[in-house]
């Protein structure tokens, strides 16, 4: 007769291991089959059984042991964690038992709002340290990378720049915000207002650039000049004469319209020459061949030449494009005149042309935008008689070099009208000094090594032929 749990396998029995009571790959009770974690049937000591039995939330465990739980404290299964809360915060587990919470990973997860594995506010999403959201630029708190944020970010002086980038600073050389420019130079043409050169700095509130140093367009005019030596006060008036129709050559720069037309405005010497070649006789006889020039002769700032018959002794000095003022002033169409800038002459400038007791030299230097610069005086003086040496010759050839400043066209005293007249006319045809010193002397002096003078003046006629000729 059969029994089951007398550890043989009779007749009707599926197996009899002495006790069966189940457990993996042993006998069940009753005899009836082997327990077997995988047949889909919950046997002996199975608390479950799938059929797979590989875990996963709420399925069987391996060993038909249990039902995996996420939250019950153990890791199972497909369980990466579980620390029985498992809602996340760094470090800890994450719904599902998935894994810990780490921000950096690239992956926003659990209590993180943002986390693009770089999260200071640079990254791809912006977001912020601790996996926090992107700084939102105008909510008035200040998130990483935000330099600022005042709510309105609009820029001001002082104020948070649109985007939260900074502060708006007039004046560290960063046009910014509501500024229009800081620290930078334009050039004048590009501001409009017919300016002709110059550049423009910005102003003191970066609003817009200063243009005080911009210039108006310019032309200019080649003048021929018809000039007037007059030498007075010599010894015994020997040698005082009167001497006309003497050549040079005058350049001036004008203010113009934008079309070539001459307006008020800054005028500039930009070439002068006269010839002083005339021979005074008397007692003595004197030939003078000089030139007188500002700022070259030909080119030359210090010619070799001095007597005519030296090589290169000219007999123009011409004008070679020089655009450097050697004098300045303005002119006044409705007054039809040019005012020379001040020059503060020498005191022998001015001492007396009646009596001639002292001598006007070239190193007695004037100073001034006014004044005549550079003005160079060479070539020879001959002298020939036995009363040279009273007007500081010697008998034959006096070889002259001299450079100095000096007002450029003025009267007899420092109070006297210092400037030109000019025709009335819009092309400025013609330009002429003043004359008006007492005794009826032309209008400047001219240096001289003794106590004589030697005044000067000219009338100027445009020369429209020359290529120097711009102006309308």
């Amino acid at each position: 007769m059969s029994a089951c749990g007398d550890g043989v396998v009779d007749a009707g029995e599926a197996c009899d291991d002495g006790t069966n009571d189940g457990g993996e790959g042993e006998c069940l009770p009753g005899c009836t089959a082997l327990q077997s974690c995988g047949n889909g049937t919950i046997e002996g000591t199975e608390s479950c059984d799938d059929g797979t039995n590989d875990g996963g939330e709420g399925e069987c465990l391996p060993g038909c042991v249990a039902l995996q739980t996420c939250g019950d404290g153990n890791v199972e299964g497909t369980e990466t964690c579980d620390d029985g809360t498992n809602d996340g915060g760094e470090g800890e587990c994450l719904p599902g038992c998935a894994g810990l919470q780490s921000c950096g990973d690239g992956s926003t997860e659990g209590t993180e709002i943002c986390d693009d594995g770089v999260n200071d506010g640079s990254g791809p999403l912006g977001c912020t340290v601790g996996c926090g959201a992107p700084a939102t630029c105008g909510n008035g708190t200040l998130e990483a990378p935000e330099m600022c944020d005042d709510g309105q970010n609009d820029g001001g002086e002082g104020e948070c720049l649109p985007g939260c980038i900074g502060f708006q600073l007039c004046g560290d050389d960063v046009a910014n915000g509501t500024e229009t420019c800081d620290g930078d130079r334009v050039s004048c043409l590009t501001l409009g207002g017919g300016f002709g050169g110059g550049e423009a700095g910005c102003n003191g509130a970066c609003t817009g650039y200063d243009d005080s140093s911009c210039t108006l367009p310019t032309c200019t005019v080649l003048y021929d000049l018809n000039a007037t030596f007059q030498i007075t006060n010599t010894p015994f008036s020997a040698g005082d004469q009167t001497n006309t129709g003497l050549d040079g050559l005058l350049v001036l720069e004008y203010t113009e319209d934008g079309s070539g037309n001459i307006i008020d405005g800054p005028v500039n010497v930009l070439h002068y020459w006269t010839y002083n070649d005339f021979v005074v006789g008397g007692l003595v006889t004197v030939t003078t061949k000089v030139h007188g020039f500002s700022p070259s002769c030909n080119g030359e700032t210090n010619p070799s030449w001095r007597i005519d018959t030296d090589p290169g002794f000219p007999l123009v000095c011409n004008y070679q494009g020089n655009t450097t003022p050697v004098a300045s002033g303005t002119f006044d169409v409705d007054a039809d005149a040019i005012e020379w800038d001040a020059c503060n002459a020498a005191a022998d400038y001015w001492s007396s042309e009646a009596s001639g007791n002292s001598s006007y030299e070239a190193d007695d230097l004037s100073s001034g935008s006014g004044c005549l610069n550079g003005l160079v005086s060479t070539g020879n003086v001959a002298c020939s008689g036995g009363l040279c040496g009273l007007g500081g010759l010697i008998d034959g050839n006096n070889p002259q070099f001299a450079t100095w400043t000096q007002p450029f066209i003025n009267g007899t005293g420092p109070s006297a009208t210092n400037g030109l007249d000019v025709s009335s006319d819009a092309q400025a045809t013609t330009v002429s000094t003043r004359t008006g010193a007492s005794g009826g002397f032309q209008s400047h002096n001219v240096p001289n090594d003794t106590s004589s003078r030697t005044w000067v003046s000219w009338t100027g006629t445009r020369n429209g032929g020359s290529q120097y000729t711009t102006c309308n």
